[in-house]
């Protein structure tokens, strides 16, 4: 059972229903926000009705964070283009020559050649981790796969801007009464019970994110421990649970923003919320004097990538900048 989402899924809906809308939609947000489950919960109720008659599903995930708080790493040697294209295609009943360098033209010449009374509803899940995800977004911009095909995916990193015909939902935390709900639907009949203020702690630290928040009620189930004990372990960013959250959360984009930035201007931009409060959020001026980066466009640019990575978040018109709390305390701790 999903919480909060329904008006999201009823846009995502329309989304693929309409077939003059745009043909490739991206649900963009940080990690554990529940991307994955909003997409298939979308296909499972409306994709027949929009009239798809072929779906085809494939993951590049690499890593996932356990109700334990155990992280568990996937390898990622079938997760270039091609291979994904290929398990596309069986799934979408199109055939791909024996030689792996043309799948991707077959591909595109195979479902093209589709009756036009079939169409395809591609869903490409945690797209940031396929390993030639540059070639990928190229791929998609390039008008190869036109209605009445559409595609969905599911991504930390932003692409408005880098794709045409795209249009991007952003996944953001629960709010308050959903993440309530959400508390006592995991929970026993002590949890159940509790008042709303007993379970504000919860939601102030993981800040509506769901899958913190199964995390954090599994561990209070199975620890056995005050509320307060589990809320400092799971801002404990230097210890084991801690640490694999941050992993999970932001290790690969903070890889990213250094690689397109530089280690200086990636580590002073994210440093500029250390003055601040855990979770506060800061205007453009006071931003960029905190971070002490005199050049404006180097900036710009890593306030851009920053931003697109989902670590730094917008509001109030791109007015405000913030990150979340854990991250603060990881970057700020340091």
């Amino acid at each position: 059972q999903l919480f909060g989402a329904d008006t999201l899924i009823e846009k995502i809906k329309d989304d693929l229903s309409v077939p003059q809308a745009a043909w490739i939609i991206s649900l963009c947000g940080e990690g554990g926000l529940g991307k994955t489950a909003i997409a298939y919960e979308t296909v499972a109720r409306y994709a027949a009705a929009a009239g798809f008659t072929r779906i085809g599903w494939v993951s590049a995930k690499t890593l996932q964070l356990l109700p334990d708080g155990a992280l568990l790493r996937y390898g990622s040697a079938e997760l270039h283009w091609n291979n994904l294209v290929k398990k596309l295609a069986d799934q979408l009943g199109i055939h791909l020559g024996d030689n792996s360098s043309g799948w991707i033209s077959d591909f595109q010449r195979g479902i093209r050649s589709l009756p036009p009374s079939e169409r395809c509803l591609l869903i490409v899940d945690n797209l940031e981790t396929v390993d030639d995800v540059d070639e990928v977004i190229q791929y998609l911009g390039s008008n190869t796969l036109a209605n009445p095909h559409k595609i969905l995916l599911t991504t930390r990193h932003a692409l408005l801007g880098k794709v045409q015909y795209l249009v991007e939902r952003h996944i953001k935390g629960l709010e308050l009464e959903s993440a309530l709900r959400f508390i006592r639907s995991l929970g026993n009949d002590a949890i159940e019970e509790a008042s709303d203020d007993e379970l504000r702690p919860i939601i102030e630290v993981t800040e509506g994110n769901p899958l913190l928040i199964k995390l954090f009620v599994t561990r209070l189930l199975t620890s056995h421990l005050p509320l307060a004990f589990v809320l400092a372990e799971l801002q404990a960013v230097n210890q084991h649970l801690g640490r694999n959250i941050i992993d999970y959360l932001y290790a690969e984009s903070l890889s990213v923003l250094e690689q397109d930035c530089g280690k200086d201007a990636a580590h002073w931009i994210l440093n500029a919320f250390c003055p601040l409060g855990a979770g506060e959020s800061v205007s453009y001026e006071a931003l960029r004097s905190y971070s002490g980066i005199e050049d404006e466009e180097t900036f710009r640019k890593t306030l851009r990538v920053a931003c697109d990575l989902s670590l730094i978040r917008t509001s109030k018109l791109n007015s405000r900048y913030s990150i979340h709390s854990l991250l603060w305390k990881f970057v700020c701790d340091h």
